[in-house]
């Protein structure tokens, strides 16, 4: 007698919300905090603050009460990405020694898609992290030739906390999740805007904005996911006018994509950087190339 299991496609399981709550603790935290000492003179044009401001009492909140103050402002944001990724490998380690596979808790990507056909392929995700974990090694074995054999090595243990929040995140959701997910970061992607244009008129109109990241250019290429989640989200949920998507629900994500588009694109303008300008156009262009499935 066999068993038949049907499984809803779109439910999500207790690692697809685990890895949902991390992605958003984690990009929230890495978007706003910062480890920063209180600033104890004005820069040039910098508005000085107001007995009860309302934005100072919410910097200092970003800024951690001013209590871990670093050598560098952004440091907290690697701590938050190393934290982050350790917890989601183990959230998807955890799952596997459970029998995730067996529980259809994680995605079909430990799957051989082309077993059932007469030649077998290489799996391209499996390839890819192949691929990248020889990058890896490379980049190690590298370190040992540099002039600077210290800050080589550092540079690749970033690379590998990269390397490890990407495969536990497309390891871990599934294509239900990683759409909840998406919505996530653009509703991060128009708080972090928000923040920047109000600390801009609110703080500092003079210079180019840079709140909460401490540098135009980093504000910028951060916004960029934003903005190219916020447009997909829109052309989706218009092109999917009449498509079964409940109506409440359709308005609701329209609305918060355009205001997601307003404010990052306002903040983006603000930050004033070349290079972001390019790296949009690229992802413009990416965009567009898996939205036509590389037909054009």
């Amino acid at each position: 007698m066999s068993v038949v299991r049907i499984r809803e496609p779109n439910a999500l399981r207790p690692l697809q919300v685990t890895m949902l709550c991390l992605l958003g603790i984690t990009v929230a935290g890495g978007s706003l905090l910062l480890s920063a000492a209180e600033s104890t003179r004005l820069v040039d044009g910098a508005i000085p603050w107001h007995a009860q401001s309302l934005l100072r009492a919410f910097v200092q909140l970003l800024c951690l009460n001013y209590d871990w103050p670093t050598l560098n402002a952004g440091a907290v944001k690697i701590y938050i990405l190393g934290l982050g990724s350790g917890l989601a490998i183990t959230a998807l380690g955890v799952a596997l020694l459970a029998g995730g596979r067996s529980d259809n808790d994680l995605d079909d990507t430990f799957a051989d898609s082309d077993s059932h056909h007469g030649k077998r392929h290489w799996n391209p995700l499996l390839a890819a992290k192949f691929l990248v974990l020889l990058f890896l090694l490379w980049s190690f074995a590298s370190s040992r030739w540099s002039a600077a054999p210290d800050l080589a090595t550092g540079g690749s243990l970033l690379l590998v906390i990269h390397f490890l929040w990407a495969l536990s995140l497309g390891t871990g959701l599934t294509a239900s999740a990683a759409r909840l997910g998406a919505r996530i970061l653009v509703v991060i992607a128009g708080i972090t805007a928000s923040a920047a244009i109000w600390y801009y008129y609110g703080r500092n109109p003079v210079l180019r904005a840079k709140f909460p990241f401490g540098n135009p250019q980093f504000l910028a290429a951060c916004l960029i996911p934003g903005l190219l989640l916020a447009l997909s989200l829109l052309l989706g949920y218009l092109r999917s006018a009449g498509k079964g998507t409940q109506g409440s629900e359709r308005v609701t994500m329209i609305a918060i994509a355009v205001v997601t588009l307003a404010l990052a694109s306002w903040a983006f303008v603000l930050a004033d950087t070349r290079g972001a300008v390019v790296g949009l156009v690229f992802g413009l262009v990416a965009m567009w190339f898996f939205a036509t499935r590389g037909r054009m």
